[in-house]
């Protein structure tokens, strides 16, 4: 694969110039009557987070929905009211995750592809070694629908197993092993017969902290874990329907699982969902869709400077123009760097054969431009030149021009390229 970029350059001799936002309104019918106050309950603590990102999830366990309209969350004995900023309504659906969180906007940018119910409770702190909370459908401690003191955190989320106990204790509540599961179920969910935990354990996806690694403009790799062994395999596409599949793959239980995607296209938006199934395939589960972009086509120029604006018609590079070009290469796997420069026009023609020579070590090693309107024989070799931040390697090139003796004052132009190829 060959990528090219070109333009005209022009001098002066002597002269010196040489997550889309989609709002989603909810309708509720008009409903006579709500569950019980007392099927929501606390199902997540993420006090783990830093402050202004922590969150509570809460679980609608019940079969009807609850209205918390008048609802108050209450930690180090003060009440927070609760209200929702993108809805008309505090009505949780039966079997609805929600997150209360310190606030709303930080918890949105944290977890673009959450799609549930988002309460705005604003308080200080939570802490993560201990901490008395509770749920009131008021002010008053008459109408407390849970309070407990959760045990502490550890460095990820605390997360319930049956959300059918009343069990505050570390046989109920474990820190997730790598993260959290807010607005899923839970990485430990177990419903036994309500006498205790002997139910079997359902299958869970986890993402990685980071979930898609080495991205590239044709692939990428999604990396998550599961509670159990089985297969999984990604959905993905450019719409929401994410009509792609990918090949399945053995995954084992509670070690990072890649699957790699292929020949995409560069510069696109993808979504994308993990599924995963059981070795028995009586337990299956998948992920939210969530999105990543594939790295740009090519190369990108970030500037072009001339660093020597007057030359010399003395036939030495030391006394001629220079550039620098700051750019891009996005593929990883592309190594070799060619250059090429049309003949310049002016007040003469100057050929470019002889007369130029580029470096991407800072003039350490130079190559000649031997081909007039064609890439140069020989090229650079960029490999070294490690991944930037950005996902593609940033290169420094350096451009020399010698003038010839006896070459004519005026301004002169010439057409460039650059190549880099595996």
């Amino acid at each position: 694969m060959n990528k090219r970029r070109g333009k005209q350059m022009s001098v002066n001799f002597l002269a010196g110039v040489f997550f889309i936002f989609a709002v989603f309104g909810v309708l509720h019918a008009q409903k006579t009557a709500f569950a019980a106050d007392s099927d929501i309950v606390i199902n997540e603590i993420g006090a783990y987070e830093a402050n202004n990102h922590q969150w509570i999830e809460i679980y609608n366990k019940g079969n009807s929905a609850v209205d918390m309209t008048g609802w108050v969350f209450r930690e180090e004995n003060i009440n927070h009211g609760l209200s929702v900023p993108t809805s008309s309504d505090l009505i949780i659906e039966a079997g609805e995750y929600a997150i209360i969180a310190s606030i709303p906007a930080n918890f949105i940018a944290d977890y673009p592809a959450f799609n549930g119910t988002i309460i705005d409770s604003t308080w200080v702190n939570l802490a993560t070694t201990s901490e008395l909370i509770e749920l009131r459908s008021s002010t008053s401690a008459s109408n407390t629908v849970e309070s407990f003191t959760y045990i502490s955190t550890g460095n990820h989320s605390l997360e319930r197993a049956n959300p059918l106990l009343n069990d505050y204790s570390a046989n109920n509540w474990q820190t997730h092993p790598t993260s959290n599961t807010a607005g899923r179920q839970n990485s430990n969910y177990t419903v036994g017969n309500g006498n205790g935990i002997d139910g079997a354990v359902s299958l869970t996806i986890t993402p990685n902290s980071v979930i898609t690694q080495n991205i590239s403009p044709i692939g990428v790799d999604i990396v998550f874990q599961t509670n159990g062994q089985g297969k999984a395999w990604i959905k993905y596409g450019k719409d929401t329907t994410i009509a792609g599949i990918s090949e399945q793959t053995n995954i084992s239980a509670n070690i990072d699982s890649t699957i790699a995607l292929s020949a995409l296209e560069c510069g696109t938006l993808y979504y994308y969902a993990v599924y995963v199934e059981n070795d028995l395939a009586t337990e299956f589960d998948q992920s939210d869709t969530a999105t990543f972009t594939t790295l740009p086509c090519g190369i990108t120029i970030n500037s072009i400077v001339m660093s020597k604006t007057s030359a010399k018609a003395n036939n030495n590079f030391a006394n001629g123009w220079e550039w620098n070009f700051d750019f891009t290469a996005w593929d990883m796997s592309e190594t070799k760097l060619r250059m090429k420069f049309d003949e310049w026009t002016g007040p003469v023609s100057l050929t470019a054969v002889g007369n130029m020579r580029f470096s991407i070590d800072y003039g350490m090693t130079w190559i000649a431009i031997d081909m007039l309107n064609d890439y140069s024989t020989l090229s650079a070799d960029i490999s070294g030149i490690a991944k930037g931040a950005n996902g593609g390697r940033n290169v420094m090139l350096v451009v020399q021009m010698k003038v010839p003796s006896g070459t004519l004052v005026g301004q002169y132009n010439s057409g460039y390229g650059i190549k880099i190829e595996q």
